[in-house]
């Protein structure tokens, strides 16, 4: 039996069914998450090594070449495009499309943890760079306060970061432009000559008694306790009163030969908010999170975040799913707009209102059944999406006026009700599947 002679010679199951996929599709379509763009991976990584002070000649002897060699032998690459420039390396591998990123950069690092020893001994170890088109930041958020720089660094960091972080759908926060904390050690270089003492027997020392290390078990009974030694430094005067060198009697502490300044670390980057310095704070969603959604919580806890700590000021700078939601906004007006537009044409051209409600019935119900399949694939909502959708609406439009003709035709010839329903379709069902299989 045909799918048209079973839904007409079986209404009520027909009805059940579509009243099935109406309520499949209304909860698929609570659940779908909601992003500008799919999710397309680009099926390459690149390999980055730092190499201080090396030419672009150096850099590929030692380096790129190595390194691509090595790799060469992974499975699945299409192509490796490499650049040496001063002081770094760059090698880009290409894998073919389907493969599997994961394994695919599992096995590059097990390439290079073999290659490591085998660099130069300035050479930073490589590190493996997979560019994601989803990985970059939904929200920037800009912070800034009277408080001092390093308190509202240390008090981001504790406070405000995490906060964050636990919002479902979120992955990660960065922070930008922030002053952090270093303690400096201010060599004068005077006493040292005096003393005949180098800069590396200074390092050394602070070294050896700036360490956290195992200091053995303690057994009793069904206890067994993991003792550590905490040697690392916890204020200034500790650091003063290391003992750089014992001779003659003479013990050097640090304080002789050298000034300890609780400072900040240089600078490399100024962020500015209205004129005043602040921080910068980029906002990483999960993948596959629901960007909509995630804005709204991360909206809902600046709020909270500003009455719970009256001391900073904390707005929202960016907000990329502001672009997401008009462009979605967007595309549902104009789908709306043209199914209005083909109802009112079915009304002044088939002068039938019965035929416009069924056309009017089938379009809501295609989208809804659509939404369920998008559900279960494990896509999202983006103009790509909402464009296919509209596209199909209209095609949906032609095929039933074409249909509709044919039922018409058929009632015109004498057949009853279902008998015409059933021919007319049948009759041109064929070539309203090859046209639509061909658009």
């Amino acid at each position: 039996m045909s799918l048209t002679r079973l839904a007409v010679q079986r209404p009520i199951t027909t009805l059940m069914s579509s009243l099935v996929l109406v309520m499949l599709g209304g909860v698929s379509l609570s659940q779908l998450a909601v992003d500008l763009m799919p999710d397309i991976q680009n099926p390459s990584v690149s390999v980055i090594t730092i190499y201080e002070g090396a030419g672009p000649d150096e850099a590929e002897k030692q380096i790129t070449r190595p390194i691509e060699q090595n790799l060469s032998s992974v499975s699945g690459i299409e192509n490796i495009l490499s650049s040496s420039m001063e002081g770094s390396s760059t090698v880009r591998l290409q894998f073919q499309w389907g493969t599997d990123l994961n394994l695919a950069i599992n096995e590059v690092r097990d390439s290079l943890n073999k290659l490591r020893n085998k660099l130069p001994d300035g050479a930073e170890d490589p590190y493996i760079r997979h560019f994601d088109v989803a990985d970059r930041p939904i929200l920037y958020l800009g912070l800034n306060s009277d408080l001092d720089p390093i308190t509202l660094t240390r008090l981001t960091e504790n406070q405000i970061i995490p906060q964050f972080e636990q919002l479902e759908g979120v992955a990660r926060v960065r922070m930008r432009g922030a002053i952090e904390r270093e303690i400096q050690i201010n060599l004068d270089r005077s006493k040292l000559e005096s003393l005949n003492m180098g800069v590396n027997e200074v390092i050394n020392a602070l070294k050896q008694e700036n360490i956290n290390q195992p200091a053995g078990n303690y057994e009793e009974g069904n206890l067994n306790l993991h003792i550590r030694s905490q040697g690392e430094f916890t204020s200034l005067d500790q650091i003063e009163n290391t003992v750089v060198r014992e001779q003659a009697g003479a013990t050097v502490h640090v304080r002789d030969i050298a000034e300890v300044v609780d400072g900040e670390k240089e600078r490399t980057e100024l962020t500015r908010m209205n004129g005043q310095p602040g921080i910068l704070l980029y906002v990483y969603k999960q993948s596959g999170a629901n960007t909509i959604s995630v804005s709204d919580q991360v909206q809902k806890q600046v709020e909270r975040a500003n009455k719970s700590i009256p001391d900073v000021n904390l707005t929202i700078r960016v907000d990329n799913s502001e672009y997401i939601r008009q462009s979605i906004a967007n595309i549902q007006e104009a789908a709306l707009y043209g199914m209005g537009l083909a109802i009112l044409v079915l009304i002044v051209f088939l002068r039938s209102f019965r035929s416009m409600l069924v056309i009017g019935v089938c379009m809501p119900l295609s989208v809804l059944a659509t939404f369920t399949l998008i559900y279960f694939q494990g896509f999202t909502l983006n103009i790509i999406s909402f464009g296919g959708l509209a596209l199909g609406v209209g095609m949906l439009v032609d095929n039933s006026i074409v249909v509709l003709e044919s039922i018409f035709r058929k009632r015109e010839d004498g057949l009853d009700p279902k008998t015409a329903a059933i021919e007319g379709t049948e009759e041109v069902s064929s070539a309203i599947t090859a046209s639509t299989l061909t658009t």
